[in-house]
């Protein structure tokens, strides 16, 4: 008697921890199909910049994919990368040539709409072009874009996927 309810005791408790690993791994795959399926449905393409002024680009973005598009990170720098190399996030806009001296706050300041995740971040929904104007911080920086330089423009989406766009101005 005393076997048998070691025996059930014993069997009971790996049935639990094997049901426990087992949800577990579960979720782990659950978690990298839907970001395979994600990564797979965002797709974009920027379709035009306009140079609005000597400080400022706007990007149209068409969204091609199945999922609407939010953008972590866009990159606006020359060929060289030795005048202009600026990150526009959520958070914050970078001088990559100056880093630490060059950081505007608050975030969206120098967007015409905030990148993100949020509900009211820059979206481009499925199907369709929006644009996102950005300016260069000329409160701590003096590059401009100049006509006969070529300048690109580096996206980076929610999911993972990149887009790097270049024209000359």
């Amino acid at each position: 008697m005393l076997s048998l309810g070691v025996t059930l005791v014993a069997g009971v408790a790996v049935w639990g921890y094997a049901r426990s690993q087992s949800a577990v791994t579960e979720q782990q795959l659950g978690n990298a199909v839907n970001g395979n399926v994600n990564y797979l449905s965002e797709q974009f393409v920027v379709a035009q910049v306009v140079y609005t002024s000597s400080t400022s680009i706007t990007i149209y973005i068409y969204n091609s994919g199945q999922a609407p598009a939010q953008f972590a990170q866009i990159e606006v720098y020359n060929s060289t990368r030795t005048k202009i190399d600026m990150t526009y996030t959520a958070t914050k806009v970078t001088d990559l040539n100056h880093v630490g001296t060059c950081t505007v706050n608050p975030p969206g300041a120098l967007e015409s709409t905030l990148l993100g995740t949020a509900p009211t971040s820059f979206t481009v929904n499925t199907g369709t072009i929006n644009s996102i104007t950005l300016t260069l911080p000329t409160s701590c920086y003096s590059g401009t874009f100049k006509a006969g330089f070529t300048y690109f423009v580096n996206l980076l989406g929610r999911y993972g996927n990149t887009v790097t766009y270049f024209q000359a101005m």
